[in-house]
């Protein structure tokens, strides 16, 4: 792999939320500003994610790293989308940093924030897949899932290039798109990046339903890089 890049740090807006909201309150909430062995029960772990060097890895960092997939989740409570009396959506927000190590013949293929009912690492999710779905179920609301997606490598006619962000539901073609290169932001460029809250918001119970987990996913092809997450804080709102 080639060193890290430690000496810059970009930050852009990009995350959705339920609902416009101001208070912060008791439920849902916590920050890691670091990851280390102590915060393993915290998460549920896809074969060949772990914690290592302080950050959560996605996919393999050590082995064989082509063709992986990955998912890590936050394990210890599920994202309500209504309010205990039902009677209005939850909000939320969040931000994270995270690291694209590139492989030595270059970056492949991204990693997502992702909102889902069903946590588990769909087959076959690895390459263009992200670790969001799959070839079956890629368009269909088999498995329910909203996401976040930081797109290292072009996988369709229709990506932007190989260096976007991109808001993908129920499928990994993004319903919104936008090249970082327009901020001079490259992922895979080994510098940290922070993700924070923006000006994007979605309605998410019009794709999911209640208990969401909140999840990590990522993907390598021919070729490779590290996912990691080094930060992370979450936060629900009232309504």
């Amino acid at each position: 792999m080639t060193m890290p890049n430690t000496n810059s740090m970009f930050s852009f807006s990009c995350i959705v939320v339920l609902a416009l909201g101001s208070r912060t309150c008791s439920c849902l909430q916590f920050t890691y500003p670091n990851f280390n062995a102590i915060k393993m029960d915290d998460f549920t772990f896809s074969p060949g994610s772990t914690i290592a060097d302080g950050a959560l890895q996605i996919t393999p960092s050590t082995g064989n790293m082509r063709h992986r997939s990955g998912r890590l989740v936050y394990a210890r409570e599920t994202l309500k989308l209504w309010n205990n009396k039902r009677m209005a959506p939850t909000s939320f927000r969040t931000d994270f940093l995270l690291n694209i190590l590139p492989g030595q013949n270059g970056a492949g293929e991204g990693m997502a924030f992702v909102l889902t009912n069903n946590p588990s690492l769909p087959n076959k999710s690895s390459g263009q897949w992200l670790g969001i779905c799959n070839a079956t179920t890629d368009g269909t609301k088999t498995d329910p899932v909203v996401a976040v997606e930081f797109d290292t490598r072009r996988s369709y006619e229709d990506d932007l290039d190989a260096n976007h962000i991109g808001i993908d539901i129920d499928s990994i073609k993004s319903i919104r798109q936008y090249p970082l290169s327009n901020v001079s932001i490259i992922l895979s460029s080994g510098s940290d990046v922070w993700v924070y809250q923006g000006d994007i918001y979605i309605d998410l119970s019009q794709f999911l339903q209640d208990k969401i987990y909140l999840v990590f996913a990522g993907s390598t092809g021919n070729f490779t890089q590290l996912n990691q997450i080094k930060a992370w804080n979450f936060t629900m709102i009232d309504e």
